[in-house]
């Protein structure tokens, strides 16, 4: 909980992707009766999260601490969030690119867990700005963390005077 502002810091953790993608996964399974596709279901839809390793080591370097690298996560400790696997940009490329060329049906099931990993994080990790899980918004804003994953206090609205608008001069 950030003291400021009382607001509470939630994340979507790696245990609860690999319990959903292994829902989605036995439902892809009950859907195709094959192995592959829901295989290949269950490991896009929580592997995407390898990336904050990445994140771990551009912002405090080669000491892997597994137990320190996920308190430090999920306190949000990190200046930047490069994340550079989490983006809805390449979700509309997969469409575009199955839409121009096709793809191979797993594919399909390989963007289904992914989406729905992107979709649990945008809806379950705050507080954070809307378009974080872009990965553009992410560079225009130099993936700085504080911006945003919105850290300490949001800054609240001022009120604002009224004021009388008269018609026809002052």
């Amino acid at each position: 909980m950030c003291l400021l502002c009382r607001q509470t810091i939630r994340t979507m953790k790696v245990s609860s992707h690999v319990k959903f993608s292994g829902i989605l996964g036995l439902g892809v399974y009950a859907y195709t009766g094959e192995f592959f596709p829901s295989a290949v279901c269950f490991l896009s839809g929580w592997l995407v999260d390898v990336d904050h390793f990445l994140d771990w080591l551009l912002n405090f370097g080669p000491r892997l601490d597994y137990a320190r690298i996920l308190n430090n996560l999920e306190r949000t400790r990190i200046r930047r969030a490069y994340v550079i696997f989490h983006g809805w940009e390449y979700v509309i490329g997969f469409l575009a690119f199955h839409i121009l060329y096709g793809l191979p049906p797993w594919a399909a099931y390989a963007a289904l867990g992914y989406t729905s990993h992107l979709t649990l994080d945008q809806i379950f990790n705050g507080p954070k700005r809307y378009l974080t899980y872009f990965l553009t918004y992410r560079i225009l804003h130099r993936f700085n963390t504080s911006y945003l994953l919105m850290r300490g206090c949001t800054p609240k609205a001022m009120p604002v005077k009224e004021h009388a608008v008269h018609a026809g001069g002052s």
